[in-house]
């Protein structure tokens, strides 16, 4: 019964950073606009698919051991980025759930609502001690924010 409990405690780390996106499929943006999908790169879009697979499902194969101080250290920078993550989403929800507030910079770096999940996956992949994860999490990078920050770029007509 322990090593259940250890391992759908890593279900948590893919649940954490769904939950909101989930929120966003029940409350779309209000205002979104003509997407561009003609200038999407369909191997961009497979790339940030198939890496988004592997982020959500990888985690329930390994899990969470808080044996060491870089374990800890992973899991406080994980929490960081989450409530980053979590600060922006509800600036979202709160302001009338607005396309733009998705992607506006913070300090000034752009399209930190992509940044912060790929940096979060990355730092899971230290915490489960997981090369897969480490692999899957590239991946998502790879497609997820270059066709995050087209889409920055479009909204804001840079």
């Amino acid at each position: 019964m322990g090593d259940i409990a250890i391992y759908w405690s890593s279900m948590i780390i893919s649940i954490m950073v769904l939950v909101p996106n989930l929120l966003w499929l029940i409350f779309p943006s209000s205002n979104t606009l003509s997407t561009g999908e003609g200038k999407k790169s369909f191997y961009l879009t497979i790339m940030e698919r198939t890496g988004q697979f592997g982020v959500i499902m990888i985690p329930l194969f390994y899990p969470i051991v808080l044996n060491d101080a870089m374990s800890g250290a992973y899991l406080i920078i994980m929490s960081l980025l989450l409530l980053i993550y979590y600060g922006r989403w509800l600036r979202f929800f709160r302001g009338g759930r607005n396309h733009m507030l998705l992607f506006l910079p913070l300090w000034r770096i752009p399209i930190p609502q992509a940044i912060g999940p790929v940096l979060y996956f990355f730092f899971s992949a230290g915490l489960l001690k997981s090369f897969p994860m480490l692999l899957a999490a590239s991946v998502f990078a790879i497609g997820h924010l270059p066709v995050s920050y087209r889409e920055y770029l479009r909204i804001f007509g840079l």
